[in-house]
């Protein structure tokens, strides 16, 4: 039995993963069976601290209309999410314009193979949300006639008053 940080330290050094650290946090970087590429925080000293897994992030349109569906796609599929893991799309804590598949992964210990299956799961969530949000993108690509219409796809936004 272990805590997930202490699954992640011996997952790390048996694959070799991606890992930086600032005091005690620890940031890995790695891909999941599945494909999703997952950045993973915790905290080596404290066992109180909440672990996150991070799935890369969508961006949201800017079109109110477009960002609409993209909230509601969003919406429908964390509550879906829900019931499988303590994870949703949430909005990313360094840019509000972009959106990640969350999970707050529960303090405690587990053996091994419990956390190696909630990786697994949160791989499968990713998918799904993968073709839900990249289906609303295409939507909505389709009505803008080839136009940027996210930030990731526009890169610089000029508003004129």
């Amino acid at each position: 039995m272990a805590h997930f940080f202490e699954y992640m330290r011996g997952l790390a050094e048996r694959r070799g993963f991606r890992k930086t650290i600032e005091g005690g946090v620890v940031q890995y970087r790695f891909t999941l069976p599945l494909g999703a590429l997952v950045e993973v925080t915790c905290h080596d000293l404290d066992p109180s601290f909440t672990c996150l897994v991070r799935s890369e992030a969508w961006p949201a349109p800017l079109n109110a209309t477009e960002h609409q569906n993209f909230m509601r796609a969003v919406l429908k599929a964390n509550r879906s999410a829900l019931s499988v893991l303590h994870a949703g799309v949430i909005e990313d804590f360094e840019n509000p314009a972009l959106y990640r598949l969350t999970w707050f992964v529960p303090r405690g210990e587990r053996l091994d193979s419990e956390w190696y299956e909630g990786l697994l799961e949160f791989d499968k969530l990713y998918q799904a949300f993968q073709k839900v949000l990249r289906h609303t993108n295409s939507l909505t690509n389709s009505n803008t006639g080839g136009q940027a219409n996210t930030v990731a796809q526009g890169q610089y936004q000029i508003f004129m008053p």
